[in-house]
C-alpha cells in the first residue's frame, strides 16, 4: 500500500513539474509592449491558459483520477486499451459488441447530454472475468480525461466498510456515503454479490442511489446479473432500472484467455512448446 501511495505522490509531482511554459499551474503568463498607452519600455503582463500543456489538464486529470480510487491494475487503463476483438472463440470468430461499444462511447463522447438527463451505464455478464471492471475503469479514465470530474470507484462489498466509518453528518471527511452521494460521477462494482448480506446493502444502497436519483447524478454498475434479478429492494432495482443503460457483455472469461495466452508465450519463450 505504502508503495503504491508513494507511486501516486510521484506521480504528482511530475505533472506538476512537466510543463517547461507554467510548471504545471495551467497559467501563461504573456507579456506584451503596449507603447501606445504605457509607453515604449513597459509591457503589458497577462495570465491566459498554458498553450503548452492545454491548461494543466492532464495535471488536473491526475488528480482526479488518484482520488476516484480506480483499481491499481487499470488505473492507466483508457477505451483505446479496450480491445473490442477480446471476444474471440476457439473457431477463430468474434463475439460482436458493436451495439454494445455505441452506447459506451457515445456515453463517453456526449457525456453532458448523459449527465443532462442523469442517465448511467449497467454493465453486466454472469461471466466473472469477462472484462466489465477493465471495461467501468477504462470509461471513468477517458471521461477525466476530458472533464476532471469529481468521481469515485468503489465495491459494493466494501460498502459495508464504508458505512462503518460513516458518523451519517454528511461532511466529506467523516461521512464517506455522504461523498459517495454527492459526487458527480459514481461507479458501483460488483452490484449482486449474494454474500454481502441483504439488509445492511439494502439501506446502505437505498441512502446513496436514491440521493442521486433525486439529485441526478450519474452511476455507473458492474454486476454479474441483470437489473431485473437483482435480490434487492424493489425500490433499489426501479431506481437503477430508470437511471441506466444496460450494456451486456459477452459470456466469456477474457481473463482466462490472457492468462493462457501468457503462460503460452512464456513456455515459448523457454522452447518448452
Amino acid at each position: 500500500m505504502q508503495s503504491i501511495q508513494n507511486n501516486e505522490q510521484n506521480m504528482k509531482s511530475s505533472v506538476y513539474n512537466q510543463c517547461p511554459v507554467c510548471g504545471g499551474s495551467g497559467r501563461e503568463i504573456i507579456r506584451k509592449a503596449c507603447p501606445e498607452v504605457y509607453g515604449n519600455n513597459t509591457l503589458l503582463e497577462y495570465a491566459v491558459p498554458c498553450t503548452s500543456c492545454n491548461g494543466a489538464i492532464e495535471r488536473r486529470s491526475v488528480e482526479a483520477r488518484n482520488r476516484a480510487n480506480i483499481p491499481v491494475s487499470f488505473y492507466d487503463k483508457y477505451m483505446e486499451d479496450f480491445d473490442r476483438n477480446i471476444y474471440a472463440q476457439q473457431d477463430g470468430t468474434y463475439i460482436d459488441i458493436t451495439k454494445q461499444m455505441l452506447a459506451v462511447d457515445s456515453f463517453i463522447n456526449d457525456f453532458v447530454k448523459w449527465d443532462d438527463e442523469g442517465l448511467g451505464l449497467y454493465i453486466c455478464s454472469g461471466t466473472k472475468g469477462s472484462g466489465k471492471t477493465f471495461l467501468a475503469s477504462c470509461i471513468c479514465n477517458s471521461l477525466i480525461k476530458r472533464y476532471p470530474i469529481n468521481t469515485r470507484f468503489v465495491s459494493a462489498p466494501n460498502l459495508l466498510n464504508l458505512s462503518k466509518q460513516s458518523d451519517g453528518s454528511g461532511n466529506y471527511s467523516t461521512d464517506p456515503i455522504a461523498l459517495l452521494c454527492n459526487c458527480k460521477l459514481l461507479v458501483i462494482d460488483d452490484l449482486g454479490q449474494k454474500n454481502c448480506g441483504l439488509e445492511w446493502m439494502n439501506d446502505v444502497l437505498f441512502r446513496i442511489i436514491d440521493s442521486r436519483y433525486q439529485q441526478k447524478l450519474v452511476t455507473i454498475y458492474t454486476s454479474n446479473v441483470r437489473v431485473g434479478n437483482l435480490e434487492l429492494d424493489d425500490r433499489i432495482v426501479d431506481r437503477i432500472n430508470g437511471t441506466t443503460l444496460q450494456v451486456s457483455l459477452p459470456e466469456f472469461c477474457v481473463r482466462t484467455k490472457e492468462a493462457n495466452e501468457k503462460k503460452k508465450s512464456f513456455l515459448e519463450e523457454l522452447g518448452i512448446i
